[in-house]
């Protein structure tokens, strides 16, 4: 009962990670075929694609959604600054919107070992030690670990906006 709540509560998060999965898929040329954006069951949401055949495209696929989910969320996070005086609805819903994608954009564990798989090369070793952290992280993850990422994004986008952008 308690996973169908958070779902349902992160549920942009999830339709956001698994459209920019398709998305990416699309930019690295590997089929898709099929995508379930959102679902109430143990995976909410999907996308099944061919195997990448290159490690870039893998790449791609795994991280692009990280990266992607981090710039939205933070720039939901500094949207809900800019209407804190204005519209304390329009506040609550980029916070929400940033919170639900940031604590949907880590990579998970299958991802991962497809992109260690197709490390051919040295100058990928740069790329596995970011996937090491990252394949740590996914170890201790839970949902406090991804609110505490959350929560530094959240920090972060502050401090852009109270120094880079008022």
């Amino acid at each position: 009962m308690i996973q169908e709540i958070s779902y349902l509560l992160f549920f942009p998060g999830i339709v956001f990670h698994e459209f920019s999965r398709e998305i990416f898929c699309c930019i690295s040329k590997v089929k898709v075929v099929k995508v379930c954006y959102f679902q109430f069951k143990n995976l909410p949401g999907y996308v099944m694609h061919e195997e990448p055949r290159k490690y870039h495209q893998a790449f791609l696929i795994s991280i692009g959604p990280s990266i992607l989910g981090i710039l939205f969320s933070v720039t939901f996070f500094i949207l809900s600054k800019h209407f804190s005086n204005n519209s304390q609805s329009l506040e609550l819903l980029f916070i929400w919107l940033g919170v639900s994608i940031a604590i949907n954009c880590f990579p998970n564990i299958k991802d991962l070992k497809v992109l260690h798989e197709k490390a051919d090369n040295t100058l990928v070793s740069i790329g596995n030690l970011i996937l090491t952290i990252i394949f740590i992280f996914n170890l201790l993850q839970n949902f406090w670990a991804n609110l505490a990422c959350t929560f530094i994004l959240y920090i972060l986008s502050n401090f852009i906006y109270l120094n880079l952008i008022k």
